[in-house]
């Protein structure tokens, strides 16, 4: 796997107020389920698998910034405000998480992601602050830990599986929560 680390810009626009205002419309509202509305293989992960770029792990540090259009070897780790992860595949390396999101962080944005644990990662997507959408997420222990102020949508976590490297005893869980409040599956 790659150790590449990338800091990932802002795009966008500011407001007055300072902070990056980000366009997010929803092309994809006209995907269906051939399952009749629940989440599948056609209605999540990848918008647009022949726009990706690959890239190691991405640490994001900037408030705003947007992770797009990306193959990623290893793991996102975000330590920032108002972050959009858009048409990103993530397969792991050796991480426990796939997308970690630091503590007290919000306003995280997830969406039209494939998520490939191979196993070996505990959990896709960890803590609290984010809203998932169209996510397709697979060879984890645990999918989605939702922590306050998480929202889970239209998403998809199946063939759950974990090898014990981070965990000798796993037990699987698309969606697990420790706790909290405002949180919406």
């Amino acid at each position: 796997g790659g150790a590449t680390h990338r800091v990932v810009h802002v795009v966008g626009h500011s407001n007055s107020a300072g902070s990056a205002e980000l366009p997010l419309p929803d092309p994809l509202s006209h995907r269906v389920s051939a399952l009749g509305g629940w989440p599948d293989a056609q209605s999540t992960g990848l918008r647009d698998p022949s726009l990706l770029k690959p890239s190691g792990s991405v640490t994001v540090t900037t408030n705003g910034a947007v992770v797009e259009n990306l193959d990623i070897t290893g793991s996102i780790s975000i330590n920032a405000d108002n972050v959009t992860v858009r048409n990103v595949r993530v397969t792991n390396d050796n991480a426990k998480y796939l997308i970690n999101i630091a503590s007290g962080r919000s306003g995280i944005l997830i969406e039209d992601v494939e998520l490939n644990g191979r196993r070996i990662a505990t959990h896709g997507i960890v803590h609290s602050g984010y809203t998932a959408r169209r996510v397709n997420m697979y060879a984890v222990g645990d999918g989605f830990r939702a922590g306050s102020n998480t929202v889970i949508e239209d998403s998809w976590v199946h063939d759950l599986g974990h090898d014990g490297t981070y965990d000798p005893a796993p037990h699987l869980d698309a969606v697990q929560s420790m706790g909290g409040t405002n949180i919406t599956i």
